[in-house]
Formats: C-alpha cells, structure tokens, sequence
C-alpha cells in the first residue's frame, strides 16, 4: 500500500495528495462499509457528504512533505474535525489523484473521539463547510450556496414530520 501510492506519486509529480478506499470496520473488526473518496474537486467536497464523501481516515491517504507548506499544518483548535478542515485546504491549493484500491481501515469504536462527536457532527460539518464556502469568489460560491439551502428546507422539512407524526400518535 505505501510503495503502491508512492509510486504514484513518484510518477505523477503534479500530484501533491492521493487518496485511496478505506474498509469502515466495526469494533468486531466487520466491513460496515468502504468510503470511496473518487471527487476530490473543492466544490464537490463542500457539497457535502452524500455528493462527494471526502477521504474519511489519513490511514487511505497520502501527501507530499511541501503539502504542509502550501496549506498549513493541521488545524489543532479544530479538535473533532482538523482531518476534515486540512482536506478542505488540500483541496483548495494542491492537486489531487484518487486510486480506487484499498489503502486503509476506519474502526468506528465506542467511546473513541470520532464516537464521542457523532451527534454534533452534522452541524460541526455545516459550520465547516459555510466557512470554506465563504472564502471561494461569489461564482464559484453561488452554487454551493443554492444547494446548501435546498439540503437544510429538506433536513427541516424531515425533521419537522418527525416531530408531527410523534405528537400526533
């Protein structure tokens, strides 16, 4: 795994980053799913999770040394989410590749910190994803603000026959 994306680093110097799939595992180590980050386009990405699953573990992913100086080291405040918020940068800035082969494995364990977040993750996201937005020129921005709103009437409009249908039993 690690000399087959060094090799295709090697031999694609315009790449700065490649991603591979990665199994998600339970604790009883049991394939729950593959995350296959093929769209790694900036605006893609900040469409969100169900358009364009970004690379979900650093075990399936690789980068070149520069890569830190072009987009800056992690974000450490951002303690639930720096993987997300230096993909985010990664794709901003530097070019990147996806190889569609098994990399790496995300245990999805009880208690661990990606568990200890799961509930705020959605808004943790939204708030992420605003902020990058934000920064991209107004019609590279437009867009991504059009869908944005059409995906929080959807969640609202969900949440609220949820709420309906549980009052009305």
């Amino acid at each position: 795994r690690l000399a087959r994306s060094a090799r295709m680093v090697a031999h694609h110097p315009n790449v700065d980053f490649v991603s591979g799939d990665c199994n998600l595992r339970d604790e009883n180590d049991k394939i729950l799913g593959v995350n296959r980050p093929c769209d790694l386009r900036l605006e893609s990405l900040l469409m969100g999770w169900d358009f364009a699953p970004y690379p979900i573990n650093p075990s399936a992913y690789f980068y070149r040394r520069e890569v830190h100086s072009v987009v800056g080291e992690y974000k450490i405040s951002e303690h639930f989410a720096m993987d997300v918020c230096f993909l985010f940068a990664c794709a901003a800035k530097v070019n990147m590749a996806y190889q569609p082969r098994i990399w790496g494995n995300f245990r999805h364990l009880p208690g661990a910190k990606t568990d200890q977040n799961f509930a705020d993750a959605p808004r943790m996201m939204r708030r992420l994803r605003y902020r990058h937005i934000r920064m991209l020129p107004l019609h590279r921005r437009l867009p991504l603000i059009g869908r944005s709103l059409i995906q929080e009437v959807k969640v609202g409009y969900w949440d609220w026959r949820r709420e309906h249908a549980k009052r009305n039993r």
